[in-house]
């Protein structure tokens, strides 16, 4: 769950609501909600934690970054639900948009560490199944519901990590096909359109934070560009964890 970063309250109205919007100026109540940050570490953590287990051998770190992936995708009493419905909802405008999908860009990192952990006595092969279960219900979530339509239907660069993302998770789970239609559609939908021959990104460049959003994009393309290679020019073993 989280609240959509550039809205606030309105002055002109006595209780605020419905919240206006003021791009590039995070409003502070964010902090009120933890989900966004916590999922971030999760991504940043379990990586971290599970790099160090495949280079050390050492279990120990092996064994954290199985608990933080359990706690979060696995255990009843506390996983997260394969959505996000209420990912930057506006106060009393919406409960959560499409828009929101772009914070579970953490997801990626996240499934690298379930990659790093193949192998190790932390993480058991019915750990492995929910996992797949898990993200399978997710990417179907993404590719159907009125959300996950929306932020693919966005020309910007959330329809760049949309893409992103879809095609991760669709390589983690073993969909070549879904991965190599999601990636040829990049060329046409995503690059063709964004950028203009002279390298300009209007799309981004008409934000109040223009520069960093264009970087943000141009990310996005690159993590894209280097999942193609993968799949393209197989300088490395398709991931199928």
């Amino acid at each position: 769950m989280s609240q959509a970063p550039y809205f606030w309250p309105d002055p002109t109205k006595p209780n605020g609501l419905p919240y206006i919007r003021r791009d590039g100026e995070r409003n502070p109540e964010l902090k009120k909600i933890s989900d966004h940050d916590n999922l971030g570490r999760l991504g940043q953590d379990s990586r971290c934690l599970a790099l160090a287990y495949y280079l050390t051998g050492n279990t120990a770190y092996g064994e954290r970054a199985a608990l933080l992936l359990r706690t979060w995708f696995l255990d009843e009493a506390t996983r997260m639900n394969p959505n996000l419905e209420f990912g930057q909802g506006i106060p009393r405008i919406n409960t959560g948009r499409g828009i929101g999908l772009i914070e579970t860009r953490s997801l990626m990192p996240a499934m690298d560490a379930v990659g790093l952990l193949a192998g190790s006595k932390a993480w058991s092969t019915q750990d492995q199944a929910g996992i797949e279960k898990w993200l399978g219900e997710f990417l179907h979530w993404m590719r159907t519901s009125a959300k996950g339509k929306d932020e693919d239907a966005a020309k910007n660069n959330h329809g760049t990590w949309y893409d992103l993302q879809v095609t991760d998770y669709a390589l983690f789970l073993g969909d070549r096909k879904l991965a190599i239609d999601t990636l040829n559609r990049v060329k046409t939908r995503r690059i063709a359109t964004q950028i203009e021959p002279e390298g300009r990104q209007p799309l981004e460049l008409i934000r109040t934070n223009a520069f960093s959003y264009s970087i943000v994009n141009l990310d996005g393309l690159m993590q894209l560009a280097f999942l193609g290679e993968q799949v393209w020019c197989g300088s490395m073993a398709l991931p199928h964890r």
